[in-house]
């Protein structure tokens, strides 16, 4: 089999949170005498068994995993109250245990949490603007009556230590730390699309003290062009740079060595689509002609190209060596209403009439997986 189908095996929605090479993790909510409840279950692809990992007394309506993949240690369960505040519960990923259950006050609407280590979090929150955060953080280059706040959180304490760098902004795109034979790296895409790794410990000895933030800078706009994440691994992670004529991907190590990978002409008029880990960046190819059909061109490999009939809908950026997938609604008849309902089409490489599934489909760890969708638009 080229794919794991799942579409039969949960009987309500989950959320994925990591795929190793044989067995999966997710959430899923439940009810339990009369309570709402997320249970975080590991399923052994081969034994086709579920084993109970940690139990949440809150569904994932409330629950957010936005910093699972931010640490390989541990996470944290964010909830927000109903007073606005944000539960915040440390879960250790070894013994699956709640080793830290606080509150954080936060200023306003928290936008994002970055996780840095055990002690400290990276938080941006959303403010009504006001004398006293402008004479803190500045004036914000907009005239919105909001305005976006950045600042380091001790979890021990409770306190907040304002970052008023302006290299840094106020709302970072992506923040990512890796452990490393010297100790924690994090890295740092800004919002001006710059580039900086820093030391995690004097990141947040500096912050956390009024210092001038230790961060090297390995790429800005202004020299060298815009910064985009694309995706990352244990290893570090894939960044491109975009020039706008030309688009350069690179791999940086999490020793901060730096290796470019591929140089492609870029044109902005199509979509690309990134998939380090089989090393294949897609391309759509916009067509004159034949309607009926699409195509794509592999950048990374010219020998490599894709074409599949427009009622498949639109490729989905999943490509491996024996498949492609492509995503489309199918419309169903319901008593006296009409939805439209998620699908996907498994396509062969070697001609084979695709397979069609009522479900959705992910990528992680290598492998393609088939899961229902509950979606009815």
């Amino acid at each position: 089999m080229n794919y794991i189908n799942l579409i039969n095996a949960f009987d309500r929605e989950i959320e994925v949170l990591e795929v190793t090479e044989d067995a999966m993790i997710y959430a899923v909510d439940r009810k339990d005498d009369s309570k709402n409840r997320c249970d975080i279950e590991k399923l052994d692809f081969n034994l086709q068994k579920t084993e109970p990992l940690i139990r949440l007394d809150y569904t994932r309506i409330y629950e957010s995993f936005q910093t699972y993949r931010q640490n390989p240690d541990f996470f944290y369960a964010v909830n927000v109250l109903s007073d606005y505040r944000v539960r915040l519960r440390r879960v250790d990923k070894q013994q699956w245990q709640i080793h830290e259950d606080i509150l954080l006050n936060a200023e306003g609407e928290v936008l994002s949490l970055y996780v840095l280590d055990e002690r400290y979090l990276l938080v941006t929150d959303e403010v009504v603007k006001d004398e006293t955060y402008t004479k803190i953080y500045g004036e914000p280059e907009t005239d919105s009556r909001y305005m976006t706040l950045c600042y380091l959180y001790d979890v021990k304490t409770g306190e907040k230590f304002p970052i008023t760098d302006r290299r840094f902004g106020c709302l970072p795109d992506t923040v990512r730390t890796y452990r490393t034979p010297h100790g924690l790296k994090t890295m740092i895409i800004t919002a001006d699309r710059a580039l900086y790794t820093t030391d995690t410990k004097a990141f947040a000895a500096a912050a956390s003290s009024g210092q001038t933030l230790p961060m090297t800078a390995v790429r800005t706009a202004e020299a060298d062009g815009p910064v985009y994440f694309i995706s990352d691994n244990p290893e570090g992670f894939y960044y491109r740079i975009n020039s706008g004529q030309t688009e350069t991907v690179y791999f940086c190590g999490c020793d901060g060595s730096e290796k470019q990978l591929y140089v492609y002409p870029y044109d902005s008029g199509e979509t690309y689509f990134y998939d380090m880990t089989n090393g294949h960046i897609f391309c759509t190819q916009s067509q004159d002609g034949e309607k009926s059909v699409k195509r794509l061109a592999c950048v990374t490999d010219s020998m490599l190209s894709l074409s599949f009939e427009q009622d498949y809908g639109d490729f989905t950026g999943i490509c491996t060596k024996d498949l492609f997938l492509t995503a489309f609604y199918k419309e169903v008849q319901v008593k006296e209403d009409t939805e439209f309902r998620e699908c996907v089409a498994v396509h062969y490489m070697d001609g084979r009439t695709p397979d069609i599934f009522e479900g959705r489909c992910m990528y992680d760890g290598g492998k393609v997986i088939l899961l229902r969708s509950f979606l009815a638009l």
